[in-house]
């Protein structure tokens, strides 16, 4: 059962940043929305799961038989398309991007596959040959090139450039992620219980 499992929370640098994680009402939202998601899957959880508060979102990775490990995101309300947009490029541009098991595009959860290991993994076991880096430059360039010729995205693809200094997000300033330490911002519109 998904609830007995072990949990093994790594908080990192973020130990005073309040998540919905600390809500148990939250939870067990996000359990019966993996559960239900396992189901529909024929998936079974293995061994412990592990869970990643940040500021920007909570990602729990779970163990599953048969296939490796699944991930369950959290984006804040700022972030809640995040899901949606990669069930619609997993449709778009099949084969480049990682396809969702679920996603609840007003809460912003989505379920996920395993997708190999992390770059920065990867990087601290091992030199990485430019080579390497040009596969991922010619493979995010496929990708452009692929969603800009699928129907469903020549009207999206119609809009006009918005050049770094003119867009909102470059013009913010800093973008070190707040610390809790009492009162302020937390993650998404969440209140601790």
């Amino acid at each position: 059962m998904l609830s007995d499992t072990p949990v093994a929370v790594d908080r990192a640098g973020y130990r005073d940043t309040i998540t919905p994680w600390e809500e148990p009402a939250w939870r067990a939202e996000v359990l019966a929305r993996v559960r239900a998601g396992f189901t529909a899957h024929g998936l079974r959880p293995t061994g412990r799961w592990r869970v990643r508060p940040r500021p920007w979102w909570v990602l729990l990775r779970l163990d599953v038989e048969e296939h490796g490990a699944v991930w369950f995101k959290a984006n804040p309300p700022a972030g809640a398309f995040e899901g949606g947009l990669t069930a619609a490029l997993a449709r778009w541009v099949p084969g480049h991007v990682l396809e969702p098991l679920a996603v609840d595009t007003g809460r912003g959860w989505s379920l996920l596959p395993d997708g190999g290991p992390l770059l920065r993994d990867v990087l601290a076991r091992e030199a990485v040959a430019p080579g390497a880096w040009e596969e991922l430059a010619r493979q995010s360039a496929a990708v452009q090139h692929a969603w800009r010729r699928t129907p469903e995205t020549s009207r999206v693809s119609a809009s006009p450039p918005c050049p770094p200094p003119r867009c909102p997000a470059s013009s913010t300033g800093s973008r070190t992620p707040r610390r809790r330490t009492g009162s302020g911002p937390r993650c998404g519109n969440h209140a601790p219980a």
